[in-house]
């Protein structure tokens, strides 16, 4: 009968963890953590060269171990925030502003897009920054929307001079 400790490794888990980390967008992630993740990747692929000179007796604990401690370091990856500089600029520009000189229709849009861009979660992590993005955009794009309201001052000083004015000193012409 021969023998199963004998046999080759079995390194399907330790390629099922390499394929989850191979998956991993690096981008999102803290330096300290993506680190991590790639000393234990190195691991598993020195594990894996070897594969054909390992039994099962002798080496399979050591190269579940080593699946282990990949499928670890990939849950244990700390995402990076969002960047909120966009729109904490955005909200810092609207708060800045003036409604009595804008037109109430535009001023209602504004507000609207302010509402909803201080309704985002402080604490975001990069994987959603589109959503922070679009409440920057969107709120930029209102106050680039705001219409003044029209300044008659100078309208209505004109008004108020002509009132002045005996109508019975004048011709008809």
């Amino acid at each position: 009968a021969l023998d199963d400790n004998l046999l080759p490794v079995d390194t399907t888990a330790l390629e099922a963890a390499i394929a989850k980390a191979d998956a991993v967008d690096k981008s999102l992630y803290t330096d300290e953590t993506v680190a991590a993740l790639e000393e234990a990747y190195a691991n598993a692929q020195h594990y894996m060269t070897s594969a054909d000179s390992m039994t099962k007796r002798d080496d399979q604990a050591a190269y579940d171990a080593c699946a282990a401690a990949l499928n670890a370091a990939v849950d244990a990856l700390d995402e990076k925030p969002a960047d909120y500089t966009a729109l904490n600029a955005a909200k810092t520009e609207f708060e800045a502003l003036d409604s009595t000189k804008y037109t109430s229709a535009s001023w209602a849009n504004a507000k609207a897009a302010y509402d909803a861009a201080c309704a985002v979660a402080a604490d975001l992590p990069l994987s959603q920054q589109s959503v922070v993005s679009y409440a920057a955009d969107t709120l930029t794009a209102a106050i680039n929307a705001l219409a003044e309201k029209a300044d008659y001052t100078a309208l209505d000083a004109a008004i108020a001079e002509a009132k002045t004015y005996d109508a019975n000193l004048y011709t008809a012409e």
